[in-house]
């Protein structure tokens, strides 16, 4: 599962430095705070803990670190394209508190540019998806606070 609509803004890391998928802000503060107070103790028992592959930059070969065990994650590069074919599909709104928080909104159409967790061009970029539906394999510097989070998971749903 993916968010419909960005939940939240946020930067990918809180210092600009080089950082991957394993050590930048976003993928403490998803597997903590955003765990613990967007689900409730019966919904977090439904999340799955998964392997989160580490994939390299498709354009570039940035190194992308090791593979985290996550409960929730941003799609990679790979994932995006595999799973949300088309610009269409990967167009993103933020939420109210999205907005509030600082998310960038495209003044023509209201959409938002939203991380991924692969790297970009170096370790000092992250990519993501712009408002237009494209993605930037180029990335973003990962300090930027204007950036919107698109939360994915897995659930059990025999649960």
């Amino acid at each position: 599962m993916i968010s419909r609509y960005a939940l939240d803004c946020r930067p990918y890391n809180a210092k600009e430095q080089e950082v991957t998928w394993e050590t930048c802000f976003l993928h403490g503060w998803l597997n903590d705070t955003f765990l613990n107070n967007a689900f409730s103790a019966d919904e977090q028992a439904m999340i799955r803990t998964e392997t989160v592959t580490a994939d390299r930059n498709p354009s570039y070969g940035t190194s992308p670190g090791r593979d985290t065990t996550d409960k929730v994650f941003l799609l990679s590069i790979t994932e995006v394209n595999q799973y949300l074919t088309g610009e269409s599909a990967r167009k993103c709104q933020a939420t109210a508190y999205a907005v509030k928080r600082g998310a960038y909104i495209n003044p023509l159409d209201g959409n938002c540019w939203w991380w991924l967790r692969s790297p970009g061009m170096n370790s000092f970029l992250a990519a993501i998806v712009n408002y237009v539906g494209s993605v930037g394999y180029d990335g973003v510097r990962v300090h930027t606070w204007d950036g919107a989070v698109r939360p994915a998971l897995w659930i059990n749903i025999e649960s």
